[in-house]
């Protein structure tokens, strides 16, 4: 049987934080234009993603440890700015897909999982970084091994200066069906958490 990894941690005191910190922490009072705008309308968000990044992007970094949240992060951060190049034409360029151990080492702990609080926190505050090669440091390639260790020792400083070039991420949580048809279907957003708490309210991390 295959080793499964679980890797999210929800962290209900800190998402409370978190939402504190936010200027606009509510899908509703950030994006007030969005009212019914996702109605009977189609998003293939991925679709911008392929185009960019190829077929097998999300078949091509095989979780080997806990670092799904990163992961789920890293994929809403790339999914967005696709659409922001693709679709809207905006003036930017895509690079590579993002290295998710950069996020998964800002969790502060040397164990397995992170808060999708703490990842959503960090590219709110710094952002993302592409794959690519940073001096002695060459994030080309999938390497869990290197969030793993950041966790514990913290993310290099020389790399987090490359993540403050990319800070460009609203974080807000949205909670009830009609906000995430809005935002997906018509502004592009792209959810990259989710989950059913007891009360049965969809709480969702979009970037």
């Amino acid at each position: 049987m295959p080793k499964r990894h679980f890797g999210c941690i929800i962290d209900h005191a800190d998402t409370d934080r978190l939402l504190g910190e936010l200027r606009h922490p509510l899908f509703g009072a950030a994006a007030p234009d969005l009212d019914d705008t996702g109605d009977n309308k189609l998003s293939l968000i991925y679709l911008s993603v392929i185009k960019y990044a190829g077929k097998n992007v999300y078949a091509e970094e095989a979780q080997t440890t806990g670092d799904c949240t990163s992961k789920g992060t890293n994929n809403g951060a790339d999914g967005s700015r696709a659409v922001e190049i693709h679709i809207r034409n905006e003036p930017e360029v895509w690079l590579a897909r993002s290295a998710s151990e950069v996020t998964y080492g800002a969790r502060q702990h040397g164990g397995q999982g992170m808060s999708p609080s703490v990842a959503s926190r960090f590219l709110n505050e710094h952002g993302i970084v592409a794959r690519a090669k940073y001096g002695k440091i060459d994030l080309r390639k999938y390497d869990s091994s290197k969030g793993t260790n950041w966790g514990r020792r913290g993310i290099p400083k020389s790399i987090l200066k490359v993540a403050d070039l990319c800070l460009n991420w609203i974080m807000v949580r949205i909670m009830i069906t009609w906000c995430v048809l809005n935002a997906v279907e018509y502004s592009s957003f792209w959810i990259s958490k989710s989950r059913i708490d007891k009360n049965k309210w969809r709480q969702i991390t979009v970037s």
